[in-house]
């Protein structure tokens, strides 16, 4: 086997409700309130009930683009508010986000009164973390801590970035070496592989690399190799040129090595978990005549 040489390189547990039930729920809340005259009609597609007469929230929708957002972990932030329309001794309100990827709350907080002495306004803000390809619905819940007093809910849409995965242009590593005699020093061997993205380099999360021995048939390595394109030289050339597409790891070859028939795979990654397809070359390690 090569040998790697080192590169320095309150909640609503009342409900217990799934996502999709909450959508459910707050679409048959939608035909009480529609139905009550006592409350004021709601905005943006938000339902409401009981003492509680506005809750928004901005953004209120989100469409990323793989042109100016990028192929990413990011962080939304929200600005929620609400008003009551009478308050109460130790009145409090709370809320949580779901998603439709979850069953689970993603987010959950208090709101800050405006006025603690006379709280009928609220304030809260909160930070979504999320990747830019993903699409999702969002379901904000707003509710008092008087169960009588209902709850408000609204939904928000993100739509996630069209994504291409990386595309391996091309591989080198050659086809077979020749193993040192004893006294001779290690052979280096470079491995490297041409990537590209079409939302841009920096959308590559990392370039891997496995080893398949076909007479074993099991992979070499447990966890697979990065390649870079850093540019790093440690005393043998490791990566000749930084971002330059074309990214490099070395082994090392020596005379304890055995002969052995190998596959090399080669894939990549992207920020946003999509794999390219696995190139496979050959590599021969042999014994001098």
């Amino acid at each position: 086997m090569p040998t790697i040489l080192p590169v320095h390189v309150q909640n609503l547990s009342s409900l217990n409700t799934p996502f999709s039930k909450l959508l459910v729920l707050a679409g048959a809340f939608f035909l009480v309130v529609s139905a009550c005259d006592e409350v004021p009609e709601s905005t943006s597609g938000i339902e409401q009930t009981g003492t509680i007469t506005r809750f928004e929230y901005q953004p209120s929708s989100i469409q990323f683009s793989s042109d100016t957002d990028g192929i990413k972990d990011t962080t939304i932030s929200f600005d929620l508010s609400l008003s009551v329309g009478q308050s109460f001794d130790g009145l409090r309100a709370n809320f949580e986000i779901f998603s439709s990827l979850q069953t689970e709350p993603v987010a959950s907080g208090i709101f800050e009164p405006a006025d603690p002495e006379n709280p009928t306004s609220f304030t809260a803000e909160v930070s979504y973390p999320l990747n830019t390809v993903e699409t999702q619905d969002l379901v904000f819940v707003a509710t008092l801590n008087n169960p009588n007093s209902g709850f408000a809910t609204g939904n928000v849409n993100i739509i996630g970035a069209i994504n291409n995965p990386p595309e391996i242009l091309e591989v080198d590593n050659p086809e077979q070496v020749t193993i040192p005699s004893p006294g001779e020093g290690p052979l280096v061997v470079l491995f490297e592989a041409k990537v590209t993205d079409a939302q841009g380099q920096a959308s590559i999360d990392r370039v891997l690399l496995n080893f398949f021995d076909i007479d074993q048939e099991e992979f070499l390595l447990t966890t697979p190799v990065a390649l870079l394109d850093n540019g790093v030289q440690s005393g043998v050339a490791f990566d000749l040129a930084a971002a330059d597409s074309i990214f490099t790891t070395p082994f090392s070859i020596n005379s304890s090595n055995n002969p052995d028939e190998l596959e090399v795979l080669y894939w990549a990654i992207d920020n946003g978990g999509l794999s390219s397809d696995t190139v496979r070359t050959a590599f021969r390690i042999v014994r001098s005549n």
